[in-house]
């Protein structure tokens, strides 16, 4: 549990997911993203905030 908090953190502090893949011993990134990073809910607020300013 404390890995994925641990990389979903990092993620939030805009570390790059190569270097959280390396630090998790990872053998690629792609296990990192589909097993360990998930949405928090400061990522999710930026995504609407992305979504809210664009006019059209």
């Amino acid at each position: 549990m404390l890995r994925h908090t641990h990389a979903s953190l990092c993620i939030d502090k805009g570390i790059d997911v190569e270097l959280i893949s390396k630090r998790l011993g990872h053998k690629n990134s792609r296990v990192t993203r589909e097993i360990y990073i998930h949405k928090t809910n400061k990522q999710q607020e930026l995504e609407f905030e992305s979504f809210r300013n664009i006019q059209f």
